[in-house]
């Protein structure tokens, strides 16, 4: 596979679990420093002397949009597979000699 047919479906990839990669990245950040994520308000968590617990609490909260961006990639992908598919059963009938 070329260059120019892997760049949409890594990004078809990236948007459809990119909330669920963030939400993994967060959790794994403040499980190794010891902090506690939660849905109901930002908590401290001091990364290299820095205060992370604001974005890690929007990272997590992120996961929301894996509701619309699950379904919607599968669809996209599922959608993108049936038209390839026609497409290369045309030109197949199309190169048939025996028609």
């Amino acid at each position: 596979m070329t260059l120019r047919r892997r760049w949409p479906v890594l990004a078809l990839v990236l948007f459809t679990f990119a909330p669920l990669i963030s939400v993994l990245l967060a959790s794994s950040m403040a499980s190794a420093r010891g902090c506690i994520l939660s849905s109901a308000g930002v908590r401290p968590c001091l990364i290299l002397g820095w205060d992370a617990g604001s974005l890690l609490n929007t990272m997590a909260l992120l996961s929301w949009f894996s509701l619309a961006t699950l379904p919607l990639g599968f669809l996209i992908g599922c959608a993108w597979l049936i038209i390839g598919w026609m497409k290369r059963q045309k030109q197949k009938s199309a190169n048939d000699p025996a028609q």
